[in-house]
Parts: C-alpha cells; sequence; structure tokens
C-alpha cells in the first residue's frame, strides 16, 4: 500500500511583489494597527497588535525580501485564516513576540522562510479562532485538507511548535524547534491538540502521512499520521521525550539515516528501516529542474511502490537546489519585535547547541 502528497499544480508565484495592505482584512476591528515601510530590497510589514486579532488572507504570498513583524502590546493570539485555493507561500521571515497560526483550508501551505513567535502553529486545516486563542485546546479539522511542505525553520520561543495538513513533509534542512514546549506534527484531516497532558496530540483519521527528512528538536516531541509516519532526519536530542501513532493498519518507519530519540514510544507498526532512499537515483532533496521550477523528489520503497511522488512547482524566480539557501535569506539584520510588555525575541541561535549522541535502536 502506497500514499502519496497530493498532486501540487505547476504555480506563477509572484515573489517580487511582497503583501500589500489589501490582500488581508482585519475581522476583528480595532484590535491591530499596521504599516508597510519599503527596505533595500523588499517591504516590511509591522503589525501592532493591541488585543487577539484575526486576519482573513486572500492569498499568502510572501517574497523572500520581505518581512512581516507582529508587534504585541496587548492580547496574546493572532490567527491568520488564508483563504485562497491553491498554494501559499512563506518565503521570507515572519517574527512575534506572542502567539501566531496560519491555516489555509483551501489550499497547501509552503514554507521556505523562517517563523519565529512564542508558538507557531500552521495548517491546511480549519480551526475555531475562539479555541485556538483561548488556550485550553482546539481542532483542526477540514473534508480535503492539503499538504505542509517545510523547508525553512519554524521557531517558538516560550511554548509550541504545531504543524498540520492531511500530508506533512518535512525537507532535509529544515527545522522545528521549541526548546520551551513541544513540537508536534500530524498528519490526517481530523487532528486535536490538547492544552495540558503528557500527550497532548491525538488524530483520528486513517489517512495522512508525515514525513521528516528535517531536525525536530524539543523536549517532548508528538508524531502521528493516520497511514504512515517515515522519517529520515532527527527526531529529538538528548533528553527528548519522543511520542509517535498511527491509525489501524498505520506505520511507522525510521530510515538508514534517520536517528530517533532513545526515549520514544510507539503506538502503531515500528520498522526500523523500511524504505531505500536512493539520492543518486530518486534524490533525497529538492533540486532545480528549470530556471524558475523547484523539483520536489519521489520516495520509493524496496519494493518498488511510491511512498511519494514526484512533482515540480514553477515559481516566477530561480530556486535554488541548496535547502537552506531556499529559504531566500537577504539577511544582515531582521528586525523583531518589541514592546515594555513582552520580552524582545531572542537572536537566532541553536538551543541545543547541536547534541548528536546516541544510537538508533528498538526503544
Amino acid at each position: 500500500m502506497s500514499h502519496t502528497l497530493r498532486s501540487l499544480p505547476s504555480l506563477s508565484l509572484l515573489l517580487c511583489s511582497g503583501v500589500l495592505a489589501q490582500d488581508f482584512v482585519l475581522t476583528t476591528p480595532g484590535t491591530a494597527t499596521w504599516e508597510t515601510v519599503a527596505t533595500a530590497d523588499g517591504s516590511q510589514t509591522i503589525f501592532t497588535i493591541s488585543d487577539d486579532s484575526v486576519f482573513d488572507w486572500g492569498q499568502m504570498n510572501l517574497a523572500g525580501n520581505d518581512e512581516l513583524v507582529f508587534n504585541f502590546v496587548g492580547g496574546d493570539t493572532v490567527t491568520n485564516y488564508l483563504n485562497g485555493a491553491g498554494t501559499h507561500l512563506i518565503a521570507g521571515d515572519i517574527t512575534a513576540n506572542g502567539n501566531l497560526g496560519f491555516f489555509a483550508p483551501n489550499g497547501n501551505l509552503i514554507i521556505t522562510g523562517s517563523i519565529t513567535a512564542e508558538s507557531v502553529t500552521l495548517a491546511t486545516l480549519g480551526v475555531d479562532a475562539g479555541l485556538f486563542a483561548g488556550g485550553a485546546g482546539f481542532t483542526l479539522s477540514g473534508a480535503s485538507g492539503g499538504d505542509v511542505l517545510v523547508f525553512g525553520s519554524l521557531e517558538a520561543t516560550a511554548r509550541d511548535v504545531t504543524v498540520a495538513g492531511q500530508n506533512v513533509r518535512i525537507f532535509s534542512g529544515a527545522s522545528l524547534d521549541a526548546p520551551n514546549g513541544r513540537v508536534m506534527v500530524g498528519g490526517g484531516s481530523d487532528i486535536e491538540i490538547l492544552g495540558a497532558g503528557e500527550r497532548r496530540l491525538s488524530q483520528n483519521s486513517l489517512a495522512g502521512t508525515v514525513f521528516n527528512e528535517g531536525s525536530l528538536r524539543a523536549p517532548k516531541i508528538e508524531v502521528s499520521a493516520g497511514a504512515e509516519v517515515l522519517n529520515n532526519g532527527v527526531i529529538g536530542e538528548g533528553n527528548a521525550q519522543v511520542f509517535f501513532g498511527v491509525g489501524e493498519s498505520g506505520r511507522i518507519s525510521n530510515e538508514s539515516q534517520g536517528f530517533i530519540a532513545n526515549d520514544s514510544i510507539f503506538d502503531g507498526l515500528f520498522n526500523e528501516v523500511s524504505a531505500v532512499i536512493r539520492p543518486h537515483i530518486d534524490g533525497d532533496a529538492p533540486g532545480v529542474v528549470g530556471d524558475a521550477s523547484l523539483g520536489i523528489p519521489a520516495l520509493k520503497r524496496p519494493d518498488g511502490s511510491a511512498v511519494s511522488d514526484r512533482r515540480r512547482i514553477t515559481y516566477s524566480a530561480p530556486m535554488s537546489a541548496s535547502a537552506d539557501s531556499m529559504r531566500d535569506r537577504k539577511k544582515e539584520k531582521i528586525q523583531t519585535a518589541r514592546n515594555e510588555r513582552k520580552p524582545v525575541l531572542a537572536s537566532r541561535s541553536s538551543f541545543f547547541g547541536g547534541v548528536r549522541g546516541g544510537t538508533r535502536t528498538n526503544r
């Protein structure tokens, strides 16, 4: 049985267009103000948040040279609904000193840039804004949830990083860091996030996949999918505790290059090595297939069945084959949100010191 990511169409994403004020609507009047200023090679939109806010975006195409800064002087949470169909792209940088959520229930979501906030939630599923902001837990659901592709970095400075969709793929070079909370990744169309508890992520569907080739780092990590969880990257370091789960008849696999922290619990069939990624044949990282195209490689099992299909995404600007450079870094300096009520965001650094100890044994 094979499970494939939903096919992505060829796109003409206008990376140079930036994000303009008319691209979004504040649906909680009086809770935020903003201004956009030109930078040397892009734009910076600074939101001043005075209370919990909800923004409705027609389409999110944040170019690599553009920034969004959410400066909280009141409230704790900003909910961003990405309502347009097709694919939403975050190639620039987003920073906040509060909680951020981006929800695209009608399309796919690609992250090649970076998002840093007290907590970060990304999903191609719907959510109730009140429950999301309430802090007691929320449900992510949708009839035809799209795919989430992460090439960049997601960092939660105070709480959690949560990523969910019908299919989630975290590519080589991508990172999800939550040094003071947990990383939760869910593949499926009905996912519940609890506000507290030993295990806070549950999914209630038989379909959905999570494929990881990047790095997931936090004291606690939860990865669950309806059909399949496949790891060929790093899940947990040091004393991290990791929980895995799959639906009935689902499977959890760790590839030959995959690392899973020793303190791990598997709820479902676990195979230490079950699929082979052949770098020189199938490719194990995205590559450039044209001046403006990003090639997403296929994964195959030893029996030849497909884990995910090869696809091509067309952009209006060239993309590097390096997963790290795909973050479209212009940066020598990134403005971070500041105010007297909340601490300034910490500068970017490794929270974990690059510890890679341990062995891949059955845990």
